[in-house]
């Protein structure tokens, strides 16, 4: 399984857009193949930030949905709005820490 965040930062005119795409788009890439979950949180101290939590089967699911149609209309609505780069680090649980 895999963990993947993205933290995004808008420009202040742009959060209500940000906002209306999700609303249109979280449940179709919540049915993306392989796609486990997903949420969506707010900074406290930059109401501007944004953060999106998906958990994938398998990477190779995460990477199917960043080449898809879909990811290609969210990305394309969202990413003008943005005041500084989207950074985005994908974890994977460590199950037993004793294990290494």
């Amino acid at each position: 399984m895999l963990t993947r965040v993205v933290r995004l930062s808008f420009r202040p005119e742009a959060v209500a857009i940000f906002q209306q795409t999700l609303k249109s788009f979280e449940a179709s890439i919540r049915e993306s193949p392989g796609c486990l979950d997903l949420q969506i949180y707010r900074d406290k101290e930059d109401l501007h930030v944004f953060y999106t939590i998906s958990r994938w089967q398998e990477a190779s699911d995460l990477e199917a949905y960043r080449k898809s149609d879909l990811f290609g209309k969210v990305w394309k609505s969202v990413k003008p709005g943005f005041r500084s780069p989207a950074l985005a680090w994908s974890l994977e649980e460590i199950q037993d820490i004793n294990k290494g």
